[in-house]
């Protein structure tokens, strides 16, 4: 963090409504340690970024509430080779030429999907416990879409839930994606994941044991032809 302070020590004015920081030297895996350090001292959405070993300029992504993350990547996609998360985190790759203009073009996005800051604790559609996960509800919950802008998907908070285990993965092995198991009343136990994130993104510090309040929606994974019903995280407090 010490390098971090200095960079903006070295920067003139008041910050920007986004913060994008990065140096090639800095390391993939620290990235969303250091952006939530960032968010806590200066409360707006952090961009941070570093180099992998194939020299590509990969970083991590926290939002204050203001704004969900992955709809203003969505709205700068250009400067973007890929992108994804959920509206509290996410994790990006940036095309080397547009690195030097991206906090500019992300405040510029910024000021057109802003938004007020939520209460997280009263962002949701409906409280509910772990056992109401099945596919009985899953379909009656499909019967409200088709989901996108402007209906989005029922949101679910799960109070007093316990972190039973937490695994990371991703494509070959690159662990930039979350799965935790939850458990509830009579030992319930259902999977949630978390694209692009990992045990530093959300409200908490993700710990086995500990007992959370989660903010998730239902997903069905067909991955490799096989159904799953799970949950998506939208955040863990």
């Amino acid at each position: 963090m010490r390098e971090v302070h200095k960079k903006f020590e070295q920067r003139d004015g008041e910050p920007k409504a986004v913060i994008v920081l990065g140096n090639p030297s800095w390391r993939i895996g620290v990235l969303g340690l250091v952006a939530g350090k960032i968010l806590d001292e200066l409360e707006r959405p952090v961009f941070v970024w570093g180099k992998d070993e194939n020299d590509c300029i990969k970083g991590s992504c926290r939002s204050d509430g203001s704004v969900s993350v992955v709809e203003l990547m969505t709205h700068a996609r250009d400067s973007f080779v890929d992108f994804g998360g959920h509206e509290l985190a996410g994790g990006f790759t940036v095309q080397s030429d547009k690195i030097h203009f991206l906090e500019e073009v992300l405040t510029s996005s910024y000021s057109r999907v802003k938004r007020e800051k939520p209460d997280s604790h009263t962002n949701h559609d409906l409280k509910t416990e772990l056992g109401m996960v099945n596919m009985k509800n899953w379909r009656e919950i499909e019967k409200l879409g088709p989901f996108g802008l402007g209906n989005g998907k029922p949101a679910f908070l799960f109070e007093g839930v316990k972190i039973e285990k937490i695994k990371k993965f991703g494509k070959n092995g690159s662990g930039e994606h979350l799965e935790v198991i939850f458990s509830g009343p009579e030992n319930k136990k259902v999977p949630g994941v978390a694209f692009f994130s990992g045990a530093d993104s959300f409200g908490v510090l993700l710990e086995e044991e500990r007992s959370v309040n989660l903010l998730a929606t239902f997903d069905l994974s067909r991955f490799r032809g096989r159904e799953e019903l799970r949950l998506r995280i939208t955040d863990i407090l």
